[in-house]
């Protein structure tokens, strides 16, 4: 699925990658979604791209499932 359209995620600041032997590829990002301000750490990424893709597949869990609100609790 893509990413939640553009009008409802804005990437805050800058991203922050990164990547050591031990860590492997790393990202740090904050952003706001659904007019809320969601903060994401990926450690330990195979690839240099995954976790772009771990990003985008967490926001789009985010604003669909909607977590810590009433309607997710009665899932």
């Amino acid at each position: 699925k893509p990413l939640p359209p553009p009008a409802r995620l804005r990437v805050e600041g800058d991203p922050k990658t990164g990547n050591t032997d031990l860590a492997r590829y790393c990202l740090a990002i904050a952003a706001r979604l659904d007019d809320r301000d969601v903060a994401m750490v990926f450690l330990g990424a195979e690839g240099k791209l995954t976790r772009f893709g771990d990003f985008s597949r967490s926001a789009q869990w985010l604003s669909e499932k909607k977590p810590g609100t009433q309607s997710a609790r009665a899932m």
